[in-house]
């Protein structure tokens, strides 16, 4: 190949890499342009801090089955326990004021997805106490999942059932027609089934009740902040 075909063919090369960068960066600027204005890029963002949260919460999941398939059923109720008082303190943090602020929460993300990870170990939590008070014989539900069958999982569908039927307006498992599958013949199950309500509802309108606080705050402080800062000027 002659000299002058090389030099021919790496400026050839050049241009069309310059191109097709250029065209990247179009599509690149298209792309997001698209993804900002239909809020899509904040509902992915959303969604993978929900997913980090759930999966650093699988390892207490899995503990809370675990324990529950042990000979003992002692042994998984006081693995429930200690996870529930744990979920307690998680519940009384989403709340917190200064929690929030420390946070620097912004658009109601943060919260949102402390309170999706909140209810999904709930859920399991509650499950978990329903198959351990079942198998000493306090709780009678039907049917039996069996305590080396991940039962805390299987039993948490009674609690999601019931936290989707108690939104107020959509009448979610009616419109999906997802019927109970668990059914509870006892006062304690009653119990469990309000407790879980109140850890779960009551911390996730609190948290956008203090936030909504914490945002006007900052709001009223935003303007003094700035003509502090035109004044210094």
């Amino acid at each position: 190949m002659r000299s002058a075909d090389v030099t021919q063919w790496k400026q050839s090369a050049v241009e069309w890499s310059r191109r097709l960068r250029k065209a990247l960066a179009s599509v690149g600027f298209w792309a997001s342009s698209v993804l900002d204005a239909a809020r899509i890029g904040h509902a992915l963002e959303f969604g993978f801090y929900v997913l980090m949260l759930l999966i650093a919460t699988w390892p207490l999941v899995s503990l809370i089955n675990w324990s529950l398939a042990r000979e003992s059923p002692a042994f998984g109720l006081i693995v429930v326990g200690i996870s529930a008082v744990l979920l307690i303190i998680w519940a009384g943090l989403i709340s917190n004021e200064q929690v929030l602020r420390d946070l620097e929460v912004q658009k109601f993300r943060w919260p949102t997805a402390f309170s999706v990870a909140l209810a999904w170990v709930a859920l399991v939590v509650f499950g978990g106490a329903t198959c351990g008070l079942q198998r000493i014989g306090v709780v009678e539900i039907q049917p039996i999942v069996l305590h080396t069958n991940e039962c805390a999982t299987k039993y948490a569908d009674l609690y999601l059932w019931h936290l989707l039927d108690s939104i107020p307006g959509i009448h979610f498992t009616e419109t999906v027609r997802w019927k109970l599958k668990y059914v509870y013949t006892d006062s304690v199950s009653g119990w469990l089934l309000l407790g879980f309500k109140v850890i779960v509802i009551v911390p996730v309108i609190g948290s956008f009740v203090a936030l909504t606080r914490v945002r006007r705050e900052k709001a009223k402080n935003q303007p003094k902040d700035q003509s502090s800062k035109e004044g210094v000027r």
